[in-house]
């Protein structure tokens, strides 16, 4: 959190509008998958949940983060909770249906999420665009450190495909999982809140935590990547 940002960050052509349009363009009707390891940029937020309320289904697959004796709960669960309930449990919209893997602090076998990607599937099934890499939507990945990704399009079919089977079969995992969605916007054990933050965690590290990604005085970009209040 202390070191000196030279030049200040902005958009340098990353991915961060790319995946941002992904879901923006989203009808009702289409489907977005979404993987990821933090849900704690602004943008973002806005956006699926805009999305879930004009009939986007969104579906996301994550690993549960425990609240931190330091920072209380997290930010990202925080969020997840938020959009889950962007609409009426009574609502007819499909809204938005979380798959959360539990920390492996409590089960040590446990699958841990650190997939990043994004998919659009439209109305009549066909692929609309997609985006797979490296970056978290955090403001620490989308406006500060280096990383890689990749455009996806209906040409790349086997990608596509594989990235869709994967993400299908873990959305509909149930070892060691719990489902948020507008009915149950927020659903874990005692247990699972009652282990201690693991020292791996990104939300450790200037990346993730909150009070890092405070501390950098973050200059958004189109309302621009940001951690949320």
């Amino acid at each position: 959190p202390a070191k000196v940002q030279q030049p200040p960050p902005g958009d340098q052509g990353n991915g961060c509008l790319y995946q941002l349009d992904l879901i923006e363009n989203a009808q009702a009707g289409d489907l977005v998958r979404i993987y990821n390891e933090e849900f704690a940029s602004t943008p973002f937020v806005r956006a699926v949940t805009e999305a879930a309320q004009r009939g986007v289904d969104v579906q996301f697959v994550m690993t549960y983060e425990p609240p931190s004796a330091k920072f209380g709960p997290s930010q990202s669960m925080v969020n997840l909770s938020k959009v889950a309930a962007a609409v009426p449990a009574d609502s007819t919209l499909p809204g938005v249906t979380v798959t959360l893997f539990g920390p492996q602090a409590v089960f040590s076998d446990v699958l841990y999420i650190h997939a990043k990607a994004i998919l659009v599937k439209g109305a009549d099934g066909s692929f609309k665009g997609g985006f797979v890499g490296s970056e978290n939507l955090a403001s620490g990945s989308m406006g500060y450190n280096r990383e890689l990704g990749l455009p996806l399009t209906s040409a790349d079919t086997q990608v596509v495909n594989l990235i869709q089977e994967t993400f299908d079969a873990d959305f509909a995992s149930q070892a060691n999982t719990t489902k948020w969605n507008k009915s149950t916007p927020y659903a874990v054990t005692d247990e699972w809140n009652s282990t201690p933050e693991a020292p791996a965690s990104e939300r450790a590290s200037a990346d993730g935590s909150p009070g890092a990604l405070e501390a950098r005085d973050t200059k958004p970009v189109r309302g621009g990547p940001g951690v949320t209040g």
